[in-house]
C-alpha cells in the first residue's frame, strides 16, 4: 500500500464508530484511490477549477493563505484558507478550511 494511503485510510478508519465497523481499510483505500485518479469525485473537481490567491500573510515560519476556486463547468466559486507551515522540505499545509 501507498503510505499516503495508509495514512488517510488509518484516519478514516478512526472516524466510524465501533458499531459501525463493517467497512475494511482495503474498502476505505479503494474509495480515496478512485477519488483521487481517473474521473473520481475528487480528481474531476480539480480538473474543472481555477485557483486564485486572495490573500497571504506570512508570519516568521507559518503563512496563511485566502484563495478562491472559480468553478469553470458550474460558474460556482469557493472560498477556502489554508494554514502552512515552513519545514526543512518546504511549505506544508497543516490546516485547510
Amino acid at each position: 500500500m501507498i503510505p499516503i494511503f495508509d495514512s488517510m485510510v488509518k484516519r478514516r478508519m478512526q472516524e466510524i464508530p465501533p458499531t459501525d465497523s463493517t467497512e475494511t481499510p482495503e474498502y476505505f483505500r479503494n474509495r480515496i484511490i478512485q477519488n483521487l485518479t481517473g474521473e473520481g469525485g475528487t480528481r474531476a473537481f480539480w480538473k474543472r477549477v481555477t485557483s486564485v490567491v486572495n490573500n497571504e500573510l506570512v508570519v516568521n515560519d507559518t503563512a496563511e493563505v485566502e484563495f478562491t476556486l472559480l468553478d469553470k463547468e458550474y460558474g460556482k466559486t469557493h472560498y477556502s484558507k489554508l494554514y502552512l507551515y515552513k519545514s526543512e522540505k518546504g511549505w506544508r499545509v497543516f490546516y485547510f478550511l
